[in-house]
């Protein structure tokens, strides 16, 4: 045994499966008192460490994720799900619990890794596909899918190291429960007749607390202003139709008359990604990502600046009906959507005489 991580010794971990050794993982990680909330991030910072030491180079690397999320199909019960914003504080104890889980999952999984491959087996593609099994029933496969495209995003801009996954506020599960990479069918539970019903907070996966929207929207947004004055924008957004099992992806680009005002010309951007959608379903939620330096506007604060409040009440009397979600993002970097409504933005600005410098 390994005291510095409590991992067993090489010869004992090559006569497990990987399900048993992050089983065991888990307990160690218990052991040493991190927070169960932590393991999601751990698990996947430890596997995305795994595969990118070991890939012989970005693009297949991306190939492979690529793969893998053509591979995960649904939606689970929390598309609609906002994700998760943490203090200052709670982003540190993920980053540091999660770091700690990490080595302690490589501390199990390594031995018996470096052993398969020294017989010429496989042992890291097993290893990944476990833990994207179980990823998917905890976060949702349509949040895998998010998380997996943003890693492969990364890659794509040189950044070889694992990225740091913004979970779903509302996980697939109906409660939190640990990870398991291969959990075991439950048992039939026996019947009790004379049970008196469960409390409602209880209630069973099969039963969300939510229904599944007919449509689900995600819009990223970047404007800017030309050497003319006029607003230009950019703007790419997915539709996603959870009962039909399909995605629309859509680009929008304009050029308006915003007398010099770069956060006119981004209202107005959203209120016309809003207009494209038609009426809305019940509900219908719709995270829109601008750009780092935007303030997203209030419902009931009017804008000082008289065009951005001529654009402000026609946004919100379109957003009627919708759950709106507003997350800063980091210009045209980090997704596929981002990286398209730069492209589009880029080719106004160019058209328009500005070309920003990346």
């Amino acid at each position: 045994m390994d005291a510095a991580n409590g991992a067993p010794d090489g010869k004992t971990s090559h006569s497990r499966s990987i399900g048993e050794l992050l089983g065991a993982s888990i307990q160690a990680a218990e052991a040493a008192g991190i927070d169960r909330r932590h393991l999601r991030v751990g698990i996947w910072r430890a596997v995305m460490t795994v595969v990118i030491e070991a890939s012989e180079s970005p693009e297949m690397l991306v190939e492979v994720l690529e793969d893998r999320i053509a591979t995960v199909s649904g939606f689970g019960n929390n598309p609609d799900s906002p994700l998760q914003v943490l203090t200052p504080e709670e982003d540190a104890a993920l980053r540091d619990g999660s770091a700690a889980y990490a080595d302690i999952v490589l501390g199990y999984v390594n031995p018996m890794l470096d052993h398969l491959d020294e017989r010429g087996e496989d042992g890291i593609t097993p290893f990944l596909d476990i833990v994207l099994q179980h990823l998917a029933e905890s976060w949702g496969p349509h949040h895998l899918r998010r998380i997996l495209a943003d890693q492969v995003q990364a890659l794509r801009d040189g950044v070889m190291v694992p990225i740091m996954p913004v979970q779903p506020a509302q996980f697939n599960r109906s409660r939190a429960q640990q990870p398991r990479p291969r959990p075991a069918a439950p048992a039939a539970p026996a019947p009790e007749p004379h049970r008196p019903p469960e409390e409602p907070a209880t209630v069973s996966p099969a039963r969300p607390a939510r229904p599944v929207p007919d449509r689900v929207v995600s819009v990223h947004v970047l404007a800017d202003v030309a050497s003319d004055g006029s607003g230009v924008y950019g703007l790419a957004m997915s539709v996603t139709c959870p009962g039909q099992d399909r995605t629309e992806v859509r680009e929008i680009a304009g050029r308006i008359d915003a007398g010099g005002n770069p956060r006119a010309t981004c209202l107005t951007a959203c209120a016309e990604a809003l207009a494209s959608l038609g009426e809305p379903s019940p509900d219908e939620p719709v995270t829109i990502v601008t750009g780092p330096h935007f303030i997203a506007p209030e419902a009931d604060v009017p804008a000082r600046v008289p065009a951005e409040e001529a654009a402000r009440q026609r946004l919100f009397a379109l957003a009627e009906g919708r759950v709106l979600t507003w997350v800063a993002g980091k210009g045209g970097i980090g997704s596929d959507l981002a990286e398209r409504a730069d492209r589009l933005l880029r080719l106004r600005l160019e058209e328009a005489g500005k070309l920003r410098i990346a």
